[in-house]
This record gives C-alpha cells, structure tokens and sequence, in this order.
C-alpha cells in the first residue's frame, strides 16, 4: 500500500447565525481549515450525528441547564469520533449546527469502520444521556458537502 504524507490544516472556527428554517433560528460552528483541503478523497466517509436535546426554550436551542448537562456528552462524543487510525487523525471536524431542539456534528471520515464501532458502543452501553442517531455514507467528492462551500461565500 502507498503511503503518503499530509498535513491536517490547523482548524479555524467561525460561528454564524444562517437564515431561519421553519421560523427558528439556525446556528452554525464551521471549520473553515478545510475549504482548501487538497486531500479529501482520504476521508471519503461523511459522518452526520444528530443529538437531541431535553430541555429547550421556546426558539429550539438548549436552556442553560441543559448545556450544562450536555456539555460532558458532548466532550465523550467527539472524543469517541476524533480517534486515531494508526497514529493518524480518523476524522476531520467540519461543522456543528444547532436547530430546532438539535445539534448536529458533520465530521469526514478516514476509516468509518472505527467511528461506527465507537458509536455503536455508546448506544449498546447506554453511556449517553441523549438520544442520538447518525449516518456514515461514502461521498468521496464530499458532494454532501456542497453547503459548506457554499457558506464560504458568505462568510
């Protein structure tokens, strides 16, 4: 197998609030390291996990307590997708966006094998203090990825 050497650009954050859907507002935490990323067909898999919440306020986003509640999920959650393969990065953070009672992580994939096991894991173990569902599916042009690029215009 040929190996090859890359570098993971430094991730650059931006958050953005995004045109309201169904009248509630939509929050955006991109990583705009990667709209250069010349090496995408490395991470060929496109995660999407969304996270529901419990306790929201009457415009979808989480009350105070609940991020409080949350925020340690959310730590173990990502800790669990940003493993290493090989001593290499498995994922690349792409966006999280908050919506209607939601969070949702978007991640690109290296060895999806990994984070599906990882996930299963926390479901099967009931390690998680909120519901969650995700999908991995094989998108080696990141072309369920247009939106983001899209948004580079606008931010």
């Amino acid at each position: 197998m040929k190996r090859i050497s890359i570098i993971i650009p430094e991730d650059d954050f931006v958050i953005a609030a995004l045109e309201p859907k169904d009248d509630l507002p939509v929050i955006i935490g991109l990583n705009r390291a990667l709209y250069k990323f010349k090496y995408k067909k490395i991470f060929p898999w496109n995660l999407s996990l969304t996270v529901f919440f419990k306790e929201c306020n009457d415009i979808g986003f989480p009350s105070d307590e609940e991020i409080k509640a949350f925020s340690t999920m959310e730590d173990y959650l990502c800790e669990r997708i940003e493993t290493y393969y090989d001593e290499k990065p498995n994922a690349l953070f792409l966006a999280r966006v908050t919506w209607n009672k939601t969070r949702e992580y978007i991640y690109r994939i290296y060895n999806p094998e990994i984070v599906n096991n990882n996930l299963q894991e926390i479901i099967n173990t009931k390690k998680s203090s909120r519901d969650f569902v995700f999908k991995i599916e094989h998108d080696k042009n990141w072309e369920l990825n247009e939106w983001y690029y899209d948004l580079k215009k606008r931010l």
